[in-house]
């Protein structure tokens, strides 16, 4: 039996590390943006996350993106993140990051 897709977005893989911060912006971890939507991405790291964590996903990209983020799942090292779309700017920095992912 096939998965339904749920996604809103389409998806769009990316490659590279970035970093995100969780609550403190002294404290920043790696991990790997796996793909990313219109309303979402999913990561890859070592460093624990629980489903309704708050982060900060931090995307170098020719400019300092910063997307405010909880998580809706997990799956053993990855992690699904859900945008949280507050700000034009946020909405900016999404469009930003798909259209200028690296291929």
């Amino acid at each position: 039996m096939l998965n339904k897709e749920r996604r809103a977005g389409d998806r769009h893989d990316c490659n590279g590390d970035y970093f995100f911060s969780p609550d403190s912006r002294n404290q920043k971890y790696s991990c790997l943006l796996k793909n990313v939507s219109v309303t979402g991405a999913c990561i890859l790291t070592e460093f624990p996350l629980k489903n309704d964590d708050q982060i900060t996903l931090h995307v170098c990209l020719g400019k300092d993106i910063e997307l405010k983020s909880s998580v809706v799942w997990k799956k053993n090292d990855l992690y699904g993140l859900l945008f949280e779309l507050e700000t034009p700017e946020a909405f900016d920095n999404i469009s930003y990051l798909i259209n200028n992912r690296p291929v």
